[in-house]
């Protein structure tokens, strides 16, 4: 073997070997230029009017992990299980909203770390920089109760280093 070979070549042969297609993979060596993680940003808009006034601000922040989830809920679930791994001192923004009323527990279901009781329409809403994030706990699990059922969206900014 050449020693200018790169991985992406000795991958392409074995996978030739192992009679997988290979397609669409560059045959450049890696460049810790070219390869760089893209850093993601998240903005976090407050907006507040009276008649004849209204005041906006926003903050950002940029990293190089997000976990965004559109969760649907059926009605009269009570519990429903969700995987979501979040480390408290990695968040860097956090958002969530439902479309109705829905309860969710982190970790437990009996004795739970954090309970969010979200009103529809209604976000918890945070961005480094804006006080402290409203998980106050590592997170694994999510436990949703809803009546009317709904969609649950979270959006969280992370720090993958």
């Amino acid at each position: 073997m050449r020693y200018e070979t790169t991985m992406t070549e000795r991958a392409a042969r074995f996978l030739e070997r192992c009679g997988a297609a290979l397609t669409g993979l560059s045959r450049r060596a890696w460049s810790p230029v070219a390869d760089a993680v893209q850093a993601i940003t998240h903005t976090l808009q407050w907006s507040y009017s009276t008649p004849g006034r209204t005041s906006s601000q926003s903050l950002s922040a940029s990293n190089e992990g997000e976990d965004n989830r559109d969760i649907v809920v059926a009605a009269n679930a009570t519990n429903y299980q969700v995987a979501y791994a979040l480390t408290v001192a990695k968040c860097q923004g956090f958002f969530m909203v439902a479309d109705a009323a829905m309860t969710v527990k982190t970790n437990s279901t009996s004795a739970p770390d954090q309970t969010f009781t979200l009103a529809a329409g209604v976000p918890v809403a945070w961005m480094t920089g804006a006080g402290a994030c409203p998980v106050t706990v590592n997170v694994t699990t999510l436990y949703i109760t809803s009546v009317p059922g709904g969609n649950l969206t979270i959006l969280t900014l992370i720090d993958a280093t």
